[in-house]
């Protein structure tokens, strides 16, 4: 899948086991985007080791890496494509595994930027690219960004000296100096994964694994909770059954029509009706009759915990650990919301009636399910000059990605831009009479919506 970036851009590969990721590692994209060395760095987790180490598995380290690199921005991203390589990437044959494969892999990903690899000074000083496959050739085109290690590096600055193998070794000790070196050298959400299984915040179990389900199981482990997925549709079918593992709660986190039907099977197949649980609709109540109203019958405390967030499975970027959440239960189902979120970020939606639950859950839809149109109107007005494909849609996602954040940062109308903010009609008029088709439409609508907001709300 091609990414975008615009053609001045530079992607650093960051590729490495991460067995398991350590703080050195967190800091390496910091060091490379704050010194102007690249401006995005990919962080690729390696399938296979051409050099013979053995590694944890592939689905658990991408995981930890993930946890690990989430405190980074959208600069950042973590990517399997180390597993998805195909046994020979490019035309030279680099085989599968290979530092040189993977670059022609994320070169192709990327193919307006400029790609360069990340490598520690420890590599380079102890010669070890000798062994590398074609490494005059990862040279040549792919101009290393050499980040200094301690131990490693004559220069003042250098990372912390600190490596997996000591990690490892940590973990297998249980003594205060174990433990004080993994609380000093591995970021706190790895350390909850690796110690998923002495967990104390309990058990949640999830049902769908759809967009929002993925993103959860990962948030929910690396805040330390130990959860169990399973599909939504199988559960519905009846062909997988409750975990017959203590449970603090449910999270349904399936399709709006499908709820009533899981209820139904959960209520069938014996769930404890001391057991909370929760759905992730923002405009179904809990207990009403499209939501779960047969468990709150039998007994069961339900409730709503629905993300205020834009998720999809594909994108590593998480924000489940920030965004807000729409809430509202019995007793003890909000209880348990308060153990899974904290308070500051809970909008309460108990007093809602049904109309103004579903008009609350179309101001999220009105926010998050629009901007690709207006991404698409816009790029193919630039087409049509002749701003063609990958570059038009670079400028105008930086575009709106700069809009945003304006916004977010200076409120409105402060941090609203361009013409009709500047009362330029003359602008807005040449707009409209050189735009075609539906992206005049909108143009039009959204002027006079704009106008209306800017004359009515000085401040929202």
């Amino acid at each position: 899948m091609v990414t975008s970036m615009t053609r001045q851009s530079t992607i650093a590969v960051y590729g490495g086991s991460f067995d398991p990721p350590h703080i050195g590692h967190v800091m390496v994209p910091s060091y490379v985007l704050s010194m102007g060395l690249a401006d995005r760095v990919v962080v690729c987790p390696a399938d296979t080791h051409t050099l013979g180490k053995k590694l944890s598995a592939f689905e658990a380290r991408l995981t930890w890496v993930r946890a690990a690199m989430r405190g980074h921005g959208p600069d950042v991203v973590v990517s399997d494509i180390e597993r998805r390589l195909d046994a020979t990437q490019d035309a030279g044959a680099a085989p599968r595994g290979s530092s040189l494969a993977l670059l022609h892999a994320v070169a192709r990903s990327w193919p307006l930027a400029r790609v360069r690899l990340v490598v520690g000074s420890d590599i380079i000083e102890s010669k070890e690219t000798a062994r590398w496959h074609r490494w005059e050739e990862i040279e040549r085109r792919f101009d290393p960004i050499v980040v200094p290690r301690g131990g490693h590096s004559s220069g003042a600055f250098a990372l912390p000296e600190i490596s997996s193998r000591e990690v490892r070794a940590a973990l297998e000790r249980d003594d205060p100096g174990a433990r004080a070196l993994l609380r000093a050298a591995v970021p706190r959400r790895v350390l909850a994964q690796l110690g998923a299984a002495t967990t104390t915040k309990g058990s949640l179990l999830l049902i769908g694994t759809g967009n929002v389900a993925t993103h959860a199981e990962r948030w929910l482990r690396e805040e330390g909770w130990g959860v169990q997925t399973i599909s939504g549709r199988a559960f519905g079918a009846g062909d997988v059954s409750i975990p017959s593992t203590r449970l603090d709660g449910v999270w349904v986190l399936v399709g709006d029509p499908q709820i009533p039907a899981v209820a139904d099977r959960l209520a069938n197949a014996g769930l404890d009706p001391t057991t909370p649980v929760l759905h992730g609709a923002g405009a179904v109540r809990a207990d009403s009759e499209l939501g779960l109203a047969v468990l709150h019958a039998a007994g069961n405390s339900v409730g709503t915990l629905h993300p205020i967030c834009a998720l999809r499975r594909e994108v590593d970027r998480d924000l489940l650990d920030r965004c807000a959440f729409g809430v509202e239960g019995d007793v003890a189902a909000t209880a348990l919301v308060d153990r899974i979120v904290p308070r500051a970020r809970q909008i309460a939606l108990g007093a809602l009636t049904a109309s103004d639950r579903v008009r609350y859950h179309a101001a999220c839809a009105l926010a998050a399910n629009f901007v690709g149109a207006f991404r698409v109107l816009a790029a193919r007005e630039l087409d049509a000059v002749g701003v063609e494909g990958d570059q038009g849609r670079d400028a105008i996602s930086v575009l709106m990605e700069s809009s945003l954040f304006n916004l977010s940062r200076l409120g409105f109308p402060a941090g609203v831009t361009g013409p009709v903010s500047r009362g330029d009609a003359a602008a807005v008029e040449r707009h409209t009479h050189e735009l075609q088709g539906a992206a005049r439409e909108v143009y039009e609508v959204m002027t006079k919506v704009l106008k209306g907001l800017l004359a009515s709300a000085p401040e929202a």
